[in-house]
């Protein structure tokens, strides 16, 4: 049956190449019906929407992990901790989704806060990020999320990607680089962006590993704006934590995964 589907789904890709890739791949899933959900994506040029009208452009269904949650599932990654959140974000909020991957949390907020809303939507990774872009654009969010193809650090200078997992984009790790080359991306401090807001209501990070340098970086931005922050931290989580203590926020909210939310303490 699963041979089937494969060939099947081969139809709709006119590229031998492709189809070739696709076999290969197709081998690391035993799941018939992730074959069958493919064939549907293929005829709709990968794109699946949710209940809600939501789109989510998925090519690497059913390979990537985060967008097979998605489309199996048929809601938003980690819809749970999303919803969570929602009494720390006020009307009318400007966020800023570091790490954004192919937006699931930007598009999520986008509906959350309806035209008065604005994110920025940070995620260095090239081809994640033109996911990205996929899904602010066929979404109609061109208006409410701002894009940039950078990493945030503590400074201005190049970098690579350390690691990349074809099965969870969600994983990649960034590393900095004495010199710029052809495959470099681009690392910025927060601090340094005119992000043309006046104010900052609450920021996400996801950054695997890099929290401390995409911290250091934006200690003006938090300590002027005072918003909510919302980041997963495994081995750094201790002095991420000391991070906060220093600027006077309050002690975390623990959510699964190892995420943490982090509140501004009274003035």
């Amino acid at each position: 049956m699963k041979k089937f589907l494969i060939n099947l789904l081969c139809l709709f890709i006119p590229d031998k190449a492709a189809r070739s890739r696709l076999r290969k791949k197709a081998q690391t899933v035993s799941d018939v019906d992730c074959m069958a959900r493919k064939i549907t994506l293929s005829k709709n040029g990968d794109i699946h929407t949710l209940p809600n009208g939501i789109k989510f452009y998925c090519p690497e269904y059913p390979w990537d992990f985060i967008q097979r949650v998605i489309v199996n599932r048929s809601e938003f990654f980690d819809r749970d901790i999303l919803d969570g959140l929602q009494k720390h974000i006020p009307e009318n909020a400007v966020i800023l989704d570091i790490g954004a991957n192919v937006g699931n949390h930007s598009l999520y907020w986008a509906c959350l806060l309806g035209e008065g809303g604005r994110i920025h939507a940070f995620e260095p990774v090239r081809n994640t990020h033109a996911y990205l872009l996929k899904n602010i654009e066929i979404n109609g969010f061109g208006g409410r999320i701002t894009p940039r193809n950078i990493g945030l650090g503590d400074k201005t200078q190049a970098g690579e990607i350390a690691e990349y997992s074809a099965t969870n984009s969600g994983a990649a790790t960034i590393r900095e680089t004495e010199r710029e080359n052809p495959h470099s991306l681009k690392i910025m401090a927060l601090d340094e962006i005119d992000l043309g807001e006046k104010k900052i209501d609450f920021v996400k990070i996801d950054v695997e590993g890099y929290e401390l340098k995409t911290l250091a970086g934006m200690r003006k931005t938090l300590s002027k704006y005072r918003p909510a922050v919302f980041i997963e931290s495994f081995a750094t989580y201790g002095r991420v934590k000391a991070f906060f203590s220093e600027l006077g926020y309050q002690n975390p909210v623990s959510f699964r995964k190892h995420n943490y939310l982090f509140l501004p303490g009274k003035a």
